[in-house]
């Protein structure tokens, strides 16, 4: 897993398109995070990790507003972010965190707050937030908290592993969701959300549709990537490569296609090579041709 922060620009006129685009971005992100906040989590005591988890609980036990005490945990970050991470990424980070915090406390406070079934509260608090930190994401900017800490650990330890830092920070802040509120549910519901956020994100980034990496070790390569193209109109491609054992040069048969599609490679690879060597994992995000475009 890597962190990369945002290069500063060297074209003048790039900074009034990229500082709209930021700009409506987290205004979008942002509302939908804050909606997940206030409507979802924060009525039924689901601390969703990180620095607005903490904000949670402190809500919940002084009466301090989640986007204030977000913001104001964020600010030792926001410092630490300006000396090591870059100002424009700096300025950019502290404009999201006003943002998310001028939502929570202000901007969808006038929404009802929703009261019934708290899986269900769980569920779509978790939903929105998620796809409120995708676009957020999208913007090169982020909301603060951990994620800064995570940019910060990766700029000095490069080897560390961040995701696993992340993690037991939610789990620190689920567990304090116990001790506070006194109930195995608020955890349970804590850690759900958490899970579903971290999902949406992640969908709303690389997109809901996971394509399927193929490589294929077969003697017969040219007759299935012929068929691969004709019958599926999909592209191969042939890497070189040389057996471990026998040391012998092997040609493998390199092909992404749609998830939908597998199944149709699949027969192809069994019908002209019944003793092909498939290997297939998922392909999060496939640009190119007959796929995503390059275009950001």
């Amino acid at each position: 897993m890597s962190w990369n922060t945002p290069q500063d620009p060297t074209e003048p006129q790039s900074k009034l398109p990229f500082w709209l685009s930021f700009l409506l971005l987290n205004l979008l992100g942002n509302g939908l995070y804050a909606v997940g906040v206030h409507c979802f989590t924060q009525p039924h005591n689901i601390a969703p990790g990180g620095l607005t988890g903490v904000a949670t609980i402190l809500n919940y036990l002084v009466g301090l507003p989640i986007g204030t005490g977000t913001f104001l945990m964020n600010i030792p970050l926001l410092i630490l972010t300006w000396r090591h991470l870059g100002k424009r990424f700096a300025v950019g980070t502290t404009l999201s965190i006003a943002i998310s915090s001028l939502m929570i406390d202000l901007a969808v406070t006038p929404l009802p707050q929703y009261q019934g079934d708290p899986l269900l509260a769980a569920l779509f608090g978790g939903a929105c937030m998620g796809t409120g930190l995708a676009f957020i994401d999208r913007s090169e900017s982020t909301t603060g908290g951990t994620t800064i800490i995570g940019y910060l650990i990766q700029k000095r330890y490069p080897q560390f592993p961040i995701g696993q830092l992340l993690m037991y920070a939610n789990l620190v802040v689920v567990g304090l969701s116990v001790l506070t509120f006194h109930t195995i549910e608020s955890a349970l519901y804590s850690a759900l959300t958490i899970y579903i956020s971290s999902t949406f994100m992640d969908k709303a980034i690389y997109g809901f549709e996971t394509r399927s990496l193929l490589l294929i070790i077969s003697e017969r390569n040219e007759a299935i990537s012929a068929r691969i193209l004709q019958e599926m109109h999909r592209g191969t491609t042939f890497l070189n490569g040389k057996g471990g054992y026998h040391h012998q040069e092997k040609e493998i048969l390199l092909c992404v296609v749609r998830r939908t599609e597998y199944y149709r490679a699949k027969r192809i690879v069994q019908e002209v090579d019944p003793r092909a060597f498939v290997i297939v994992s998922d392909a999060n995000d496939v640009m190119g041709k007959g796929f995503h475009s390059l275009s950001v």
